[in-house]
């Protein structure tokens, strides 16, 4: 089965004034840190970017960037770009770059879950049902007509899906507090 990793990082950080891609945690920006935990596991990941996708470029090299120049758009308009421009796969792991708590261990289930359960979106539960998810190429339709600031969740709730748990991943960056409780 050939799953690729597909991280979302195209939004302008606006609630937290600085760019969340290249916030550093344990010395390496956010956005790094989550393309290497799925390099290792992944034989290719994309990565869609938006806002100020020139500067971030010029920090982190980002072998398979997808540029949205549309990211005003809303999250949702970013998932389906980087559907769109995926070559050929069976599955994708969707990602964001400020889960950045979510352990290595955390993306190996996922994936093996997915080597096993082709035909289902293997999601993380927290809080709620989410991302990391991996979808099966027959999800990536129903990926690519999302819009706006709708995300991949409405997707995984209207299937039948396996859950794994990650209490880590209920904890994402989107303001200056969300930063002074493990970063600073």
């Amino acid at each position: 089965m050939n799953i690729l990793g597909l991280v979302l990082a195209a939004g302008e950080s606006s609630r937290l004034g600085q760019k969340k891609q290249l916030v550093r945690y344990q010395g390496e920006y956010l956005l790094a840190r989550t393309i290497k935990q799925l390099e290792t596991l992944l034989p290719t990941v994309h990565v869609v970017l938006g806002a100020s996708h020139a500067n971030i470029q010029q920090q982190i090299h980002i072998e398979h960037p997808i540029i949205n120049p549309d990211w005003p758009l809303g999250m949702g308009h970013s998932l389906a770009t980087g559907i769109q421009h995926l070559p050929p796969c069976d599955a994708v792991l969707i990602a964001l770059c400020d889960q950045y708590l979510i352990p290595d261990s955390h993306y190996q289930a996922l994936v093996q879950a997915a080597h096993k359960h082709s035909n289902r979106i293997i999601a993380t539960e927290h809080q709620s049902v989410g991302v990391p998810a991996v979808f099966p190429q027959q999800q990536f339709n129903a990926l690519i007509e999302l819009t706006g600031q709708q995300g991949a969740k409405s997707i995984i709730k209207q299937h039948n899906n396996l859950t794994i748990a990650c209490p880590e991943a209920a904890f994402d960056v989107d303001t200056p507090e969300d930063l002074s409780k493990h970063l600073l």
